[in-house]
């Protein structure tokens, strides 16, 4: 059933007051403006299709004793289809066009910076309004009329009972952390008579989420698998089967898409980039065809990184600064030392790589991972028994301190500190505490665009190689991301695919985007006298 065909049968079983919702979109065309780009200050004149599915739906259809029939609207879209521009036009009409004596309407999100950017559009548009702007006032967090107020909160926020709600639009529900706030929210309308509750975000990919809790919920009504006249749902996505490269598949997902020349620019451009790197896949199906996807994805091809296999050999550096970064291991991960020098233009990388005897010999019965050969060519060192001697990584490190100045060695916490503190005491060497997981997302995406801008040579070690073939990238709502393993079908890690020799390369990069200097601009012009 498409939402207009649910329209229409909502209309035959309950009231239409066509009135009320051509109150509510004139409201807003007359009151409502453009607060930036081209059309600043021109009156919002809202497309047909907001108009149709949306607005007409929750405030045009009315239970029998004159009430509204919706009091829960989710909404979802992808991104620049001006949904938070909307939003901000009907929280102003609840506010100054519903006739809800002391009202109270939220503005929520799961941070302060969403939370501000519906709130500073409502504010921007009273500011433009010569009529709102007469008859109002506008605070830092909050608009108030005539007893009646907008106030924008947040999932952090320390007094969120005690509500008695008219109206709340949550922003980006997506982000939500728990159902916390959207619980609170959504009991505190009990003492109002006609309250309204707009969820409206793009999609993510936790499906455990409140968010994907009130997708699913949507979709269930709209396949007429269940039934709740009060709840009104419109979903823009795509079918995630069609081609994403299609003009037509871009056009199903974006109510905007015929209206905006922009906008169809910007898909366009973001559609190439997919192409041109495959990973940013996930992120354009979410954010720009409204479909649900998996948290992980491939990192990069790895072509793109054989590509850069160069002559180099770690003689070459010696007496050279070097950074390093160190992930141990215990019993059956690999255990790496990731050694990075650059040269002013280009970083070079080698890896010291130990395994355990009897891990090795498990993967390699077991998986056909080829650790004897590797070993025989000296990419990987096998060391006897069932654990890593780290005297022999501490051997490796000395080493370097010999040849080399040290700048600082980014290791993780988790078995090192015997192995820091006697780097660092005895030896003078710096040695720094990182953070794992998403704590070495910015080194990861330097690692990245080093690769992309051909900015990395290395002597082509098959481990490191076939560790980065390994990769997937888990992406958090924040847009951080951290590198994880494959998964089986019952979502355990697969043992035997490694990536500890990029957790350690990710920490060399992280402490030498810390230290490295920046060019002065003197270099670049020389000393001006005046």
């Amino acid at each position: 059933m498409t939402v207009g065909e649910r329209f229409e049968r909502l209309k035959r079983k309950y009231h239409y007051d066509e009135a009320a919702a051509e109150e509510k979109i004139q409201f807003i065309e007359t009151h409502c403006r453009h607060v930036e780009g081209d059309l600043y200050g021109q009156p919002l004149i809202l497309p047909d299709v907001y108009k149709e599915e949306i607005l007409k739906p929750i405030f045009g259809l009315k239970k029998k004793n004159g009430k509204r029939l919706i009091r829960q609207v989710y909404i979802q879209m992808p991104r620049k289809n001006a949904k938070t521009t909307m939003m901000a036009a009907v929280e102003l009409a609840l506010l100054f066009n519903d006739g809800e004596p002391s009202a109270q309407i939220y503005n929520c999100a799961g941070d302060d910076e969403q939370a501000n950017l519906l709130f500073s559009i409502a504010k921007k548009m009273v500011a433009l309004d010569p009529v709102l702007r007469k008859v109002s006032r506008s605070f830092q967090s909050s608009i108030t009329y005539n007893g009646s107020f907008i106030k924008k909160i947040t999932s952090k926020s320390d007094t969120k009972h005690g509500f008695n709600t008219h109206g709340y639009i949550y922003d980006e529900l997506h982000v939500a952390k728990n159902r916390d706030l959207y619980d609170t929210m959504d009991t505190s309308q009990g003492q109002r008579s006609n309250p309204i509750g707009i969820l409206i975000t793009t999609p993510g990919f936790d499906k455990l989420s409140i968010c994907y809790n009130r997708y699913e919920y949507a979709k269930k009504i709209l396949a007429e698998v269940i039934e709740d006249d009060s709840f009104w749902g419109v979903i823009y996505e795509s079918d995630p089967a069609a081609d994403i490269y299609s003009p037509s598949t871009w056009a199903i997902a974006n109510p905007l898409y015929n209206y905006s020349e922009n906008l169809r620019d910007e898909i366009a451009r973001k559609a190439q980039a997919v192409k041109n790197d495959p990973s940013a896949e996930n992120s354009f199906r979410r954010l720009h065809l409204g479909q649900w996807t998996a948290s992980e994805t491939k990192w990069m091809q790895t072509e793109l990184w054989t590509s850069l296999i160069s002559d180099v050999n770690r003689s070459e550096y010696e007496g050279e600064l070097v950074w390093l970064g160190l992930d141990l291991s215990a019993t059956s991960d690999l255990t790496s030392l990731t050694e990075l020098y650059y040269d002013g233009s280009s970083v070079v990388l080698f890896w010291n790589i130990w395994i355990p005897e009897k891990a090795a010999e498990q993967y390699e019965r077991q998986f056909n991972v080829p650790y004897s050969r590797w070993a025989k060519e000296g990419h990987i060192n096998i060391v006897s028994g069932n654990t890593i001697d780290f005297m022999a990584v501490e051997e490796r490190i000395l080493s370097l301190h010999e040849s080399n100045s040290i700048r600082s060695i980014g290791y993780d916490e988790w078995n090192s500190r015997d192995l820091a503190a006697r780097l660092q005491e005895r030896h003078g060497i710096n040695v720094m505490i990182q953070r794992q997981g998403f704590g070495l997302s910015n080194a990861l995406k330097k690692i990245k665009e080093l690769i992309l801008s051909g900015k990395i040579a290395h002597a082509g070690n098959p481990v490191v190689t076939w560790a980065f073939d390994n990769i997937l990238i888990k992406e958090n709502d924040e847009g951080n991301i951290k590198i994880v393993k494959p998964k089986t079908t019952g979502a355990s890690e697969r043992p035997e695919k490694k990536i500890d020799p990029w957790i350690s390369c990710a920490m060399a990069v992280n402490e030498w985007m810390i230290d490295i200097p920046t060019k002065s601009v003197y270099s670049e012009r020389g000393v001006i006298t005046i």
